[in-house]
Formats: C-alpha cells, sequence, structure tokens
C-alpha cells in the first residue's frame, strides 16, 4: 500500500470514531437577583418562586428518615408537587443525618442529597434547601448539644461549607437557608439547650444560635453568625443565594434578634415565615411590611393554621405587592387524597391547596410573573 492510501486509511478509521455527539440539553439556569427581583441568569427573566415545603410526611417522619429506604416515595411526591405546579421546593436537613463528627461528613446522606437535587432538576424544579436542623434534639449527639458557641459556630460553618462543596455543580439549588427560625438569646440558657422547647408533634423547628449574649447587641450576634455560614459557603460556590428563615416574636420581626433592616447586608433576600390569624389579615400583612428592606421577600412558609380559608385567601391576595414568591406545605398527601380521607386535617389541606393554587392561576395571568410554569 503506497503511503498516500496507508494516510488515507487511517484518516477514514479515524473518521469513524469521531461521530458528533447530539447535543447536550441545556442546563438549569441559575437563579440571580436583579432590581430587588428574583431573576433567571442569562435571560434575565423575573422569577416567581411557588411551590411547597416538602419537611415531612404526613407521619410527622423527617425527609431524611425515609429517603433511604423510600425512594419511590420521595419521587413520587416530587413528580406530584411539579403537577400541582411547583418551581421551588424547600427541603430541611438536619444536622445530625450530615455529620458523624465536627469534621466528619455522612457520605451516604451526601448522596442521597445530590439525588434529590438530580430528581429535582430533572423535572424543572429547583431546591431551597434549609439546613442545621435539630427537629428532633433528643436525637442529636451529646457531643454537638455540648460545644461551646465557638465550638458551634464552628461545627456549623463546616457543615455548610460541606454542603455547599457537594452541591457546587448544581444549578437547580435556588438558595441555602442558613436556619429555620432561627433565635439570639437574650438571657443565659443551661448548657446544651439550643433548641427552644416549643414542639408540633414532637418537632422543634426553633433553634436558639448562642446561649447567652454577655453585654453584646443581639442583631450583631446575628450578623456575626450569618457572616461565619456564609464565608464558609462562599469558600465553594460564590453565587448562590443566602437567607435564613424568619419569623415574628410578639408581634415584631425584630424580636428574634435576626432584625431584617439589620442582617440585610449579610442575606440576598428576606424569608418570612407567616400564619394569618383569622379576623386579622390587615395585621398580618402590616407584619409583613416590617420585613421590607430592598431585598426581595419569600413568603417561605404559610398555611392556615390560625385563620378561615376565605381570611387565607384574603392575605394571600394582599401579599401580591409585599413579596416575591410564595411556599406552602406538601405532606405527601395529593388534592385528591385529602379530599378522601387523609391526615392530617384533610378538609384543611384540600381548601389551603385551593387557595394556594388560586393565587398560582392569578399569577399566570396576562400581566407578567413569568418563572411560575
Amino acid at each position: 500500500m503506497s503511503k498516500r492510501l496507508f494516510l488515507l486509511a487511517l484518516w477514514l478509521l479515524t473518521a469513524s470514531f469521531c461521530v458528533p455527539e447530539a447535543p447536550a440539553q441545556p442546563a438549569m439556569p441559575r437563579i440571580a437577583i436583579t432590581g430587588g427581583k428574583f431573576v433567571t441568569l442569562g435571560s434575565g427573566e423575573v422569577f416567581t418562586p411557588w411551590g411547597f415545603n416538602y419537611d415531612r410526611d404526613v407521619r410527622y417522619r423527617l425527609l431524611e428518615e425515609y429517603w433511604g429506604s423510600e425512594w419511590r416515595k420521595v419521587d413520587k411526591d416530587f413528580r406530584a408537587m411539579r403537577a400541582l405546579g411547583a418551581n421551588v421546593i424547600r427541603i430541611h436537613l438536619q444536622y445530625r443525618q450530615f455529620m458523624d463528627g465536627p469534621d466528619s461528613p455522612n457520605q451516604k446522606n451526601l448522596a442521597h442529597l445530590r439525588d434529590l437535587v438530580d430528581l429535582a432538576q430533572s423535572l424543572g424544579m429547583y431546591l431551597d434547601v434549609t439546613g442545621l436542623g435539630s427537629y428532633r434534639p433528643e436525637d442529636d449527639p451529646l457531643w454537638y448539644a455540648n460545644l461551646s458557641e465557638q465550638e458551634r459556630w464552628r461545627a456549623q460553618a463546616t457543615f455548610w461549607g460541606i454542603i455547599a462543596k457537594t452541591l457546587a455543580d448544581k444549578p437547580g439549588i435556588f438558595a441555602f437557608n442558613l436556619m429555620n427560625e432561627p433565635i439570639v438569646s437574650a438571657d443565659a440558657l443551661p448548657r446544651g439547650a439550643w433548641v427552644h422547647a416549643n414542639s408540633i408533634e414532637g418537632l422543634h423547628y426553633i433553634s436558639y444560635i448562642n446561649l447567652e449574649s454577655k453585654g453584646r447587641d443581639r442583631p450583631s450576634i446575628a450578623i456575626t453568625w450569618i457572616g461565619q455560614m456564609k464565608a464558609a459557603i462562599r469558600r465553594y460556590d460564590m453565587q448562590r443565594l443566602i437567607t435564613a428563615g424568619l419569623f415574628p416574636l410578639f408581634g415584631s420581626a425584630d424580636a428574634t434578634g435576626f432584625a431584617p433592616k439589620r442582617i440585610a447586608l449579610q442575606v440576598d433576600f428576606i424569608s418570612v415565615h407567616l400564619y394569618p390569624e383569622s379576623g386579622r389579615v390587615r395585621e398580618g400583612l402590616e407584619m409583613l411590611r416590617q420585613y421590607q428592606t430592598g431585598l426581595p421577600v419569600l413568603l417561605e412558609e404559610t398555611f392556615p393554621l390560625k385563620s378561615g380559608i376565605d381570611d387565607y385567601r384574603r392575605f394571600l391576595e394582599g401579599s401580591r405587592d409585599l413579596v416575591a414568591g410564595w411556599l406552602s406545605f406538601y405532606w405527601g398527601e395529593s388534592e385528591t387524597q385529602a379530599s378522601s380521607g387523609g391526615v392530617p386535617a384533610p378538609t384543611l389541606i384540600k381548601e389551603s391547596m385551593s387557595a394556594f393554587r388560586a393565587l398560582r392561576q392569578d399569577l399566570m395571568g396576562p400581566s407578567a410573573r413569568r418563572g411560575v410554569p
């Protein structure tokens, strides 16, 4: 064979292994903030978070307590929430499930977390990832409960660094919520008393970030804590939105120590947990106004626990000019199942879902609320 024929044969053989790949599917755009609004990076299109907290199931089991053995249930629930129109799902991560020691992550649950993000992304939904949960404080390891403030903050920052590193390549994370309903204590609390005594069916949703103030300004303590958690995240992810889950105490947005106007320079948006009360819709909306800082406000938790459905509808409608997104709750029951005897409070679940979906339908009208699927 001549040299020319040999080179031609070699070229043809090589070319046969260089078939162009099919074009990759476009990745989900990350969510950013521009002009005081949530937007999708690249297009700049306004993004309206609308979805659910998926914190537990109807049996009050936390997500990490069943996602390993009942993945088909998780998959089914996520598909059901997507069918309801959700574009953001909020999950709540327990510290003890992800940290076997102050510097020892639980690789099994980190893998489950990545799988969950992949599932959400495949369905076109983003995750609002809340961390540092101690919802069952009796299950927290003693070494964690007995840490000093400085040691505990360091352990919590390590948690967030690990979560940020694990998910750094995932565009489907809407935001990192540093903690659900944190409080800065003004009083001296007993050693290890990091979790507030109030509970719902044994689940404790409120935690302290300190056990004593030692004369320090409470909002300054909150700002310092946020800064330490944020620095751990920014080591691995410079763009992800960061917030904390805030709720009002004693009719004041500032009473927890996480005063919105004081912490606004440390977070990317304000997350509010607010449940309207019967006959007090106006007061609920006034409370929402206390969280206006110039940053977008996400009504991250709302449900008619203390109101009738009519007042709940009025509250949702009245909140439209005050917030940039809404998250209610989904506990694994579809609207149909809830109406046929699901628990808890099947009628309440059905009616609240109807009111919440009516808000979504209104947002879908001609006046622009893109980003809602």
